[in-house]
């Protein structure tokens, strides 16, 4: 009993389709490569977004700083020390960091599966 009809490879070859039974192991070895390429290049992009979120995060707690002086000056006359404020800006930076990821992992799952 054969797999295919009698005449079907050749049917394929007069359509213009190239039939063959043999593995294509150099045709496979380029795929692979294009796509060891294109994983690097989509890697870098995601290193590019960390870094500029890590900027923008850096900058925002900045920013925090610069504007609460007042408050760290009150906070600072009352008895807290520089390792306890500075505890309270770094969980803030935590918090932001941790509510960004739980807002943008979802967000990039729903574009992933839009595109």
């Amino acid at each position: 009993m054969t797999l295919f009809p009698t005449g079907y490879f050749s049917s394929m070859f007069s359509h213009g389709y190239s039939v063959s039974t043999g593995i294509l192991y150099v045709t496979e070895e380029i795929n692979e490569r294009n796509n060891a390429g294109l994983l690097t290049m989509i890697q870098l992009f995601g290193m590019m977004i960390v870094l500029i979120s890590g900027v923008g995060l850096v900058n925002t707690l900045t920013m925090n700083v610069l504007e609460r002086t007042r408050e760290i000056g009150m906070m600072r006359c009352i008895g807290a020390s520089g390792g306890e404020i500075r505890t309270i800006f770094g969980s803030e930076g935590v918090f932001l960091s941790f509510f960004g990821w739980v807002l943008g992992v979802p967000a990039g799952w729903l574009v992933l599966q839009l595109i």
